[in-house]
């Protein structure tokens, strides 16, 4: 193989790589700015969140690609932190109204 044909395959895999990465960059700043939203209309600060994979939450092996859920930590004025479950579902892929659940891990 030619060092030329060499060099032209690392551009394109590293291309892709930072394609990637940027992908996942992106979706993580539009997940945090949605659940913060969330956050800020029902009165918390949001001060963790965590995407679940496919086998942890409440809808663990059954959740749908048009279904999102994250582990978040909020905390409301008095200072009192909860944890739980957002669960996001949309009829197409995130686009158009999101249904917003919450399963708290405790009472407050």
């Amino acid at each position: 193989m030619s060092p030329q044909l060499l060099k032209l395959g690392a551009s394109a895999l590293g291309a892709a790589a930072a394609v990637l990465f940027a992908g996942i960059a992106a979706g993580e700043w539009l997940a945090r700015r949605k659940i913060e939203r969330w956050a800020r209309e029902q009165g918390f600060e949001l001060l963790e969140f965590k995407a679940a994979p496919a086998w942890r939450g409440p809808r663990a092996w059954t959740r749908t690609e048009n279904q999102e859920d994250y582990q978040v930590v909020v905390q409301d004025a008095a200072g009192v932190r909860r944890r739980g479950w957002l669960l996001y579902t949309s009829p197409w892929h995130s686009l158009g109204r999101q249904a917003v659940e919450v399963i708290w891990d405790e009472s407050p």
